[in-house]
Protein backbone atom coordinates (compact mmCIF):
# COMPACT_ATOMS: atom_id res chain seq x y z
CA UNK A 1 0.00 0.00 0.00
CA UNK A 2 0.76 3.34 -0.97
CA UNK A 3 0.82 5.72 2.71
CA UNK A 4 0.98 8.75 0.57
CA UNK A 5 -2.62 7.90 -1.38
CA UNK A 6 -6.00 8.51 0.03
CA UNK A 7 -7.85 5.71 1.88
CA UNK A 8 -10.02 3.50 -0.86
CA UNK A 9 -13.56 4.57 -1.28
CA UNK A 10 -15.98 1.83 -2.72
CA UNK A 11 -19.63 2.53 -4.24
CA UNK A 12 -21.82 -0.13 -4.99
CA UNK A 13 -23.80 0.39 -8.06
CA UNK A 14 -26.42 -1.82 -9.60
CA UNK A 15 -26.90 -1.83 -13.33
CA UNK A 16 -29.81 -3.81 -14.98
CA UNK A 17 -28.70 -5.71 -18.20
CA UNK A 18 -30.27 -4.48 -21.60
CA UNK A 19 -32.72 -6.48 -23.30
CA UNK A 20 -30.08 -8.77 -25.90
CA UNK A 21 -27.87 -8.83 -22.39
CA UNK A 22 -30.40 -10.31 -20.84
CA UNK A 23 -31.29 -12.91 -23.33
CA UNK A 24 -28.00 -14.17 -23.44
CA UNK A 25 -27.93 -14.18 -19.81
CA UNK A 26 -31.16 -16.70 -19.32
CA UNK A 27 -29.86 -19.05 -22.33
CA UNK A 28 -26.66 -19.74 -20.59
CA UNK A 29 -27.95 -19.41 -16.60
CA UNK A 30 -31.00 -22.21 -17.99
CA UNK A 31 -28.06 -24.38 -20.41
CA UNK A 32 -26.42 -24.27 -16.70
CA UNK A 33 -28.63 -25.15 -14.73
CA UNK A 34 -29.64 -28.46 -16.84
CA UNK A 35 -25.80 -29.32 -17.10
CA UNK A 36 -25.42 -28.97 -13.77
CA UNK A 37 -28.39 -31.24 -13.13
CA UNK A 38 -27.13 -34.26 -15.62
CA UNK A 39 -24.20 -34.15 -13.90
CA UNK A 40 -23.79 -36.33 -10.65
CA UNK A 41 -21.17 -34.80 -9.02
CA UNK A 42 -21.32 -30.98 -10.25
CA UNK A 43 -17.79 -30.52 -10.56
CA UNK A 44 -17.66 -27.65 -12.94
CA UNK A 45 -19.70 -25.49 -10.48
CA UNK A 46 -16.49 -22.39 -10.31
CA UNK A 47 -16.16 -22.78 -14.03
CA UNK A 48 -20.02 -22.11 -15.13
CA UNK A 49 -20.37 -19.41 -12.44
CA UNK A 50 -16.88 -17.68 -13.72
CA UNK A 51 -18.90 -18.34 -17.32
CA UNK A 52 -21.69 -16.49 -16.27
CA UNK A 53 -20.21 -13.74 -14.72
CA UNK A 54 -18.12 -12.82 -18.04
CA UNK A 55 -21.07 -13.16 -19.36
CA UNK A 56 -22.63 -10.08 -16.91
CA UNK A 57 -19.49 -8.04 -17.70
CA UNK A 58 -19.63 -7.63 -21.38
CA UNK A 59 -21.48 -10.75 -23.47
CA UNK A 60 -18.08 -10.42 -26.03
CA UNK A 61 -16.60 -12.10 -23.10
CA UNK A 62 -17.81 -15.34 -23.59
CA UNK A 63 -19.38 -14.92 -27.12
CA UNK A 64 -16.83 -13.07 -29.38
CA UNK A 65 -19.19 -11.73 -32.01
CA UNK A 66 -22.10 -10.53 -30.08
CA UNK A 67 -23.77 -7.92 -31.20
CA UNK A 68 -24.92 -7.20 -27.26
CA UNK A 69 -23.39 -4.33 -25.61
CA UNK A 70 -22.40 -3.65 -21.98
CA UNK A 71 -24.89 -2.48 -19.76
CA UNK A 72 -22.08 -1.90 -16.97
CA UNK A 73 -19.81 -0.49 -19.65
CA UNK A 74 -21.94 2.02 -20.98
CA UNK A 75 -22.53 2.82 -16.87
CA UNK A 76 -18.72 2.92 -16.21
CA UNK A 77 -18.03 5.74 -19.28
CA UNK A 78 -20.64 7.77 -17.74
CA UNK A 79 -20.19 7.36 -14.30
CA UNK A 80 -16.11 8.08 -15.38
CA UNK A 81 -17.27 10.94 -17.55
CA UNK A 82 -19.27 13.04 -14.28
CA UNK A 83 -15.86 12.05 -12.48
Amino acid sequence: MAPELPARTEMNQYVDLGPTERRLYEAARIEVRESLAKSAAGGTGDEVLTRLRLLCCHPRLMVKDSPAGSAKLAALVELLTEL
